[in-house]
């Protein structure tokens, strides 16, 4: 009895040591061993802070050293003057801080804005020469090209003198520039702007002194014309807190005023040599009146009055449109040549069975529209289900989107 339970023990622990020996080289191998913490390269962290806030990168930047360095640059890509700082050294502290040596590389935008508000109910309000020129933005601009990968600036309120504008033009990566109520005094000529996309925002008094006067220079005179891709005018956006800025152009101005800005109008939009992109706002329909066309032939989108755009000679690359006003002279032009349009928006007041008849003879013109959106004040009750019976039966494109908005509708008998 003894022996058959030694000889089972025995086998037992013979038993044990070949399953500790098969197991051992399982259980110590890759696998089964721990675990290191996934470490991602700082390229994919500095992907996912460019998402967050600019709060939120602060916050993360406080957590170790590492999430520190690798945020330090989306931390401060953005810079905005504060230009109600109480003192003028204090700001003066704060710019020489942005323009040192480790933090003005890594600017992407910047944004400048003044206190000024124009007196510019009557254009004699504003005055003329040195009494325009803000000593601290100067101190700025003297340290502007410190910013040598800044793309986009934005300059509001700002007064652009020989100096301001000869700093500027030294931005040798800026693509975006934005102009907002400023003046320019400037009288020398600077080395042009290679800027891709321009946005101008003034008033209408505004205009003759910020846009194409001859004596002192405009801003046609800095910028290239073989670089300019896309330009956004805004005429009558006034600022909330600019308490003495003019109301809307047609309130307020003049004929004067409304030819001085058709004729600045026309003067921005045919500097560009290959504009691709065409924003206007402010313009009002019934001021447009023009005498020649302007070719626009690499012209893909195109956002404004209607009778404008029956003046562009366009080639086939358009593909968004968004039309304000009467657009039936726009589609006469369509029709000219058949072309696939993305996306055609149309903004008006009444729209009638009258346009649902022109809509039809673009679209069996050979004129093909993915997307249409029309947004009216006033709404044919009828014309709803016209439009979309004849966008179905004449449309070149299968599986035509249409959008309606309206205020309200009105009766057959109106």
């Amino acid at each position: 009895m003894s022996h058959r339970l030694n000889h089972l023990h025995r086998s037992a622990i013979e038993l044990r040591t070949k399953t500790v020996r098969f197991l051992r080289p399982k259980l110590t191998s890759n696998r089964f061993s721990q675990r290191k913490p996934v470490v991602l390269p700082p390229e994919l962290w500095q992907a996912i802070f460019e998402d967050l806030s600019l709060q939120d990168v602060s916050n993360v930047r406080l957590t170790c050293k590492t999430f520190a360095d690798l945020a330090k640059a989306q931390a401060f890509s953005n810079y905005n003057s504060l230009p109600y700082m109480p003192d003028r050294d204090s700001l003066s502290r704060r710019v020489e801080w942005w323009t040192s040596e480790s933090i003005s590389p890594l600017v992407r935008q910047c944004s400048i804005k003044s206190t000024r508000l124009w007196a510019c109910d009557d254009p004699s309000g504003i005055p003329d020469g040195g009494n325009l020129v803000d000593p601290i933005y100067n101190d700025f601009f003297q340290l502007l090209p410190r910013f040598v990968n800044t793309q986009r600036l934005h300059c509001r309120n700002i007064v652009f003198s020989d100096l301001v504008l000869t700093q500027l033009c030294q931005l040798e990566s800026l693509t975006t520039l934005e102009i907002d109520s400023c003046i320019m005094i400037a009288s020398v000529r600077p080395p042009m702007l290679k800027v891709i996309n321009f946005l101008f925002k003034t008033s209408a008094h505004l205009l003759k002194y910020s846009a194409t006067r001859e004596n002192p220079r405009g801003w046609l005179e800095v910028l290239h014309p073989d670089y300019i891709r896309r330009i956004h005018i805004d005429i009558h956006n006034p600022h909330v807190v600019d308490l003495r800025a003019p109301s809307l152009p047609k309130a307020n101005c003049s004929q004067a005023d409304l030819d001085s800005i058709r004729r600045h109008v026309i003067m921005i939009v045919s500097h560009p040599t290959a504009l691709e992109e065409l924003v206007i706002e402010g313009w009002y329909e019934q001021d447009v009146h023009l005498e020649r066309s302007i070719p626009m032939l690499s012209l893909r989108v195109y956002n404004g009055p209607s009778q404008l755009f029956t003046a562009l000679l366009i080639g086939k690359g358009l593909h968004t449109l968004s039309l304000h006003g009467d657009p039936r002279a726009a589609f006469h032009q369509l029709r000219r040549q058949s072309r696939l349009i993305e996306r055609l928006e149309l903004h008006i007041n009444y729209f009638k069975l009258t346009d649902v008849s022109s809509i039809e003879r673009m679209l069996s013109a050979g004129v093909g529209v993915k997307h249409l959106g029309v947004h009216a004040i006033f709404f044919h009750n009828r014309a709803l289900c016209e439009l979309s019976r004849v966008c179905r039966m004449t449309n070149q494109v299968p599986g035509m989107k249409i959008a309606f908005s309206y205020f309200r509708l009105f009766p057959n008998s109106q």
